[in-house]
């Protein structure tokens, strides 16, 4: 038992990291997030659905833990944009945020963004049994890791804690063509921190080429002399404002919750309290802010592979992995189609000798008879094409039969064959493959702007 107790408990462990609290090195999405926005993909990609056939999707076919856990990840999905939601889905709070509707009561469907950069290419991913259930992609293919966009923090605590910043789409993608291009350069690597928030320090490029670093963000204020009024706005995440409540009891200052989809607190003073913090109201602000409504995080990636290895990754690494994975699916879909093309050209080949023998006997309505007539095994010339030597191929009986089959005796005669156009396509996706670095980047390029 000495023995067998540590060997399980670490298996244990990393079954947690892998399958349930860190994120994957590729995606930066952890499975929860990724299974929800698969089966968002296969059910709710076109309109909105309730989401309780969401929820039991998901739960039914990849992630076969709870139902309140699956919903309570959607509704922050929801929140950070990657689905929409149609319904109560929930509000920030003063005291404490109002809780989404259940279920049952909410819709929702894939955000556009997430169908267009992440499942162009899911066809041609690793697809496997990771956690002995049912079959899934090992990550999601997209330019960008897709679990690093939004606002706010990802956090997870198993055997490791991780804590790692989000940012935007926009800032993802030119951290991506900095690194592919070094002269393309920025100096406001910036988390996207909660709505209304700001950054005010911090060290941005260390969480991106180490992985670590410390980030300072506050509160914004609005000033408004008429009503004597200031206006919190947005929250960082994880700040108490316990304190703050002292304070504002301890001088009379009222507090009025103005949340909608954004924070916002608003501190009405008396007539007395304005006149005195108004003489020297720079003072008093940066001891609100100071005291009251900044938020330091200290930022450690930890991410894990696809053996539930964890390790600290700077964030670069990340974006370099997404990127060639991406890549690499995108190559994967070009050689797909190649074969297609070619396979078509055999076919357009084979149908055109077919042709021959039924232009010549007008009786002959079967597949044997076809075979029988073609003489096979037999020979035809490959067109010249990028790629394919133009060696003469041999034609089996099987794959006579297999055309036949495929496009049956009356579309043999009329299908429209088009090999100029079949040998067009083909040199093209070869050439795509040839010069896949370009290509890739052409495309990353375009799917930038829908960020702008």
């Amino acid at each position: 038992m000495d023995n067998l107790i540590p060997a399980y408990y670490t298996e244990f462990g990393r079954g947690i990291t892998r399958f349930q609290a860190i994120p994957f090195y590729i995606d930066a999405l952890k499975p929860v997030h990724r299974r929800i926005l698969l089966g968002a993909h296969e059910v709710a990609n076109k309109s909105f659905t309730k989401s309780a056939k969401v929820v039991g999707h998901v739960i039914a076919n990849y992630h076969f833990h709870g139902d309140a856990a699956v919903y309570q990840t959607m509704v922050l999905m929801v929140q950070q944009g990657y689905l929409i939601g149609q319904g109560n889905w929930g509000a920030p709070g003063v005291i404490e945020d109002s809780p989404a509707a259940a279920y049952r009561y909410t819709e929702c469907k894939l955000a556009p963004w997430v169908e267009e950069l992440a499942f162009k290419y899911i066809k041609y991913v690793d697809w496997d049994a990771y956690e002995s259930h049912a079959v899934e992609p090992l990550y999601l293919p997209a330019p960008i890791p897709i679990g690093l966009i939004g606002n706010g923090v990802i956090e997870g605590i198993a055997f490791h804690t991780t804590y790692i910043p989000k940012y935007s789409a926009k800032t993802l993608f030119d951290r991506l063509f900095y690194l592919i291009d070094k002269k393309k350069r920025r100096n406001d690597w910036n988390y996207q921190c909660e709505p209304g928030c700001k950054v005010v320090d911090g060290d941005s490029e260390a969480l991106f080429s180490k992985g670590e670093g410390q980030i300072t963000i506050t509160s914004t204020l609005e000033i408004d002399n008429k009503s004597r009024s200031i206006d919190v706005i947005g929250r960082p995440y994880k700040k108490s404002y316990n304190k703050l409540f002292e304070f504002l009891d301890k001088n009379n200052i009222q507090m009025k919750d103005l949340s909608d989809s954004i924070f916002r607190m608003r501190l009405a003073f008396s007539a007395t309290n304005w006149n005195k913090i108004n003489k020297n109201m720079e003072t008093f602000l940066k001891g609100l802010v100071d005291k009251y409504l900044k938020k330091t995080h200290n930022f450690k990636c930890i991410f894990c592979d696809e053996n539930g290895t964890v390790d600290i990754y700077p964030l670069d690494s990340i974006i370099m992995n997404s990127y060639e994975y991406w890549k690499k699916a995108k190559l994967n879909k070009l050689h797909s189609d190649y074969k297609k093309e070619i396979q078509a050209l055999i076919d357009a080949l084979i149908i055109s000798e077919i042709r021959k023998i039924l232009s010549k006997k007008k009786n002959i309505n079967s597949i044997q008879s076809i075979v029988t007539e073609l003489k096979t095994p037999f020979q035809i010339k490959l067109p010249i094409v990028d790629g394919v030597s133009n060696e003469a191929i041999e034609v089996t009986e099987e794959m006579v039969v297999d055309v036949c089959n495929r496009y049956n005796i009356k579309r043999l005669i009329e299908v429209d064959l088009n090999i100029n156009d079949i040998i067009s396509s083909a040199n093209e996706l070869y050439n795509q493959i040839q010069h896949i670095d370009d290509v890739a980047l052409e495309e990353a390029v375009s799917l930038s702007k829908l960020f702008k």
